[in-house]
């Protein structure tokens, strides 16, 4: 088994403890796990293709007026700027050719996952960098803010590890594996490789008799 928790989508400390603790219990279990090991590409690259696919995705939801002032705007923004806000504005209106280069990366993503799953039979990995975070329905959720080890980072990073499995089509499955200090749950991720959806959901399973599985909070 293979877990990663790279800085390009930077873990909270109460989620990361949680994690590791189940990387020892895993251990302990008998399971093979290697903090090292990751496919042959990195998780910016992925949310970057995810963010630029999901984009071309949600735009033919909108008015044809509201697309063409997308474009327009797309067309001002900087060649080197590579904020979240960027990343889906290009994605959101891209060329036919644009789009098509991205689903070829996506391709060459899929890939390199598959080399992976060659030598490891899961993935273990974040679902989200936090855990629950207040209700905030201020502005646009692409501009939002959350706090990650006191930091400010951006509200996307909620759907970084998730686009980057999505992505490739890869099952998976989140197993609770307890709480943090504060009482708030924490999921870790399980995936597997293309189509081997039993694999994820049968270490989920067993995964519970290691780390507890779900309990109930107080009052329900």
């Amino acid at each position: 088994m293979a877990a990663r928790a790279p800085a390009a989508c930077e873990t909270d400390a109460p989620v990361r403890e949680r994690l590791d603790a189940v990387v020892a219990a895993l251990r302990d279990a008998g399971a093979v796990v290697d903090e090292r090991a990751r496919p042959e590409f990195t998780l910016d690259e992925a949310f970057r293709t995810y963010s630029a696919l999901l984009g071309a995705t949600m735009s033919p939801g909108i008015a044809d007026d509201l697309f063409d002032a997308q474009v327009a705007f797309a067309d001002q923004l900087p060649r080197g700027d590579d904020s979240a806000v960027t990343r889906f504005v290009r994605g959101f209106t891209a060329r036919h050719r644009e789009w098509l280069r991205v689903g070829e990366t996506r391709e060459r993503l899929r890939a390199a996952w598959a080399r992976f799953f060659r030598d490891w039979d899961l993935l273990l990995c974040p679902i989200s960098p936090v855990a629950a975070q207040p209700h905030n329905q201020e502005g646009e959720v692409i501009a939002r803010q959350m706090r990650v080890n006191g930091r400010d980072r951006s509200y996307l990073d909620q759907i970084v590890w998730a686009g980057a499995i999505g992505l490739a089509y890869l099952p998976s499955v989140v197993a609770p594996v307890g709480r943090t200090s504060e009482g708030l749950p924490v999921g870790a991720q399980l995936v597997g490789p293309y189509l081997e959806d039993r694999t994820p959901l049968d270490v989920a399973r067993r995964l519970a008799d290691v780390v507890g599985g779900f309990v109930p909070p107080p009052g329900y």
